[in-house]
């Protein structure tokens, strides 16, 4: 052991001196207890596996290479398998049929049926099930074709197909009339006409044509199609406010607005008081008035008739004309 520390008392010593063993026989051989414990980097994976066990790595290890092994060749563990797939019963029938002789034609179907040994060494002998490509088995767009295919499935319940199929139908029941090729009897009766005539076969049906379409295309253009002339929504159209009606408007455009909702303002008081003027109740004074003056008006007119019939009598002065007319209290 190693001697006790000088000073007070050789019973006490030192903890390096307590924990450490018996030294070694060599000069240069140091105290166990006074190295210190090595310590590495737990940070990366080599100070993992350095200062994990290895033989308890190398175990690990063995263990699931011998197990990936076995899942490739026998399709999973050997323990776990059934007897039936580990044993069977040896009833020689196999070792009778290699020894029959087999003829020509067998033998070239049995070479015709032998893979080559380019397919054999690209051909997969492990007994893993490859993973499913997911994407390889997706169709694009395929939630989008599901929906429609239900969509004309209710449709063709209620009667209605697609356009194609519409399309073909009316195909089938009207077909298009097959134009006959003209041939060379045809050709030999065609009439004749003259290339520079004014009334030119060919150019009857440019004749009032635009100037301009007969210089550059000569070709009509695309009737609009009429479905192109509905309007597809019966909302109208958003209207776009006025530039008065913005956050920071100028001073002009400010006043515009105000004059215009002015207007308006003073077109809606017109139309109320129009309409105040129409409805309210006439005054007693006014009402009395209304009352007697069309009496006044009937009899004034029978007066004038009287008047027109008979004449002016001499003997009337403009008293007794005047005493035709009533006297009407207003």
């Amino acid at each position: 052991m190693a001697p006790g520390g000088s000073g007070g008392g050789g019973g006490r010593c030192s903890k390096n001196e307590a924990d450490s063993g018996f030294l070694g026989l060599r000069p240069t051989s140091v105290d166990p207890a006074l190295r210190r414990r090595r310590r590495g980097p737990r940070n990366k994976k080599r100070g993992w596996r350095r200062l994990a066990q290895e033989p308890l790595g190398l175990e690990v290890d063995q263990f699931l290479e011998d197990v990936r092994l076995q899942e490739r060749t026998s399709g999973g563990l050997v323990s776990e398998a059934p007897d039936e797939k580990l044993f069977f019963v040896d009833t020689g029938a196999k070792q009778k049929e290699l020894n029959k002789k087999r003829t020509k034609s067998q033998k070239r179907s049995l070479l015709l049926k032998k893979l080559l040994r380019v397919d054999l060494v690209l051909e997969n002998t492990s007994k893993v099930p490859v993973p499913k490509d997911v994407l390889a088995h997706q169709v694009p767009n395929a939630r989008k074709l599901k929906r429609k295919e239900q969509l004309w499935e209710k449709l063709a319940k209620q009667g209605e197909l697609p356009r194609e199929v519409r399309k073909a139908q009316a195909r089938l029941r009207n077909p298009p009339a097959v134009k006959a090729k003209p041939g060379p009897q045809d050709t030999v009766e065609r009439p004749f006409y003259d290339l520079w005539a004014k009334d030119n076969l060919l150019d009857r049906p440019l004749a009032g044509q635009d100037a301009f379409f007969l210089e550059q295309t000569k070709k009509k253009g695309v009737k609009r199609p009429p479905h192109l002339h509905a309007k597809p929504s019966q909302v109208p159209a958003v209207e776009v406010t006025p530039a008065g009606a913005s956050y920071n408007p100028s001073f002009e455009d400010h006043q515009t607005l105000l004059l215009a909702a002015h207007e308006v303002e003073l077109q809606r008081q017109k139309q109320a008081e129009r309409l105040e003027r129409q409805l309210a109740l006439p005054s007693p004074e006014q009402a009395a008035t209304q009352v007697t003056q069309p009496e006044k008006v009937e009899k004034v007119e029978r007066v004038e008739k009287v008047i027109r019939g008979k004449g002016r009598s001499q003997d009337r002065g403009p008293e007794g004309a005047l005493s035709y007319f009533p006297q009407t209290r207003v």
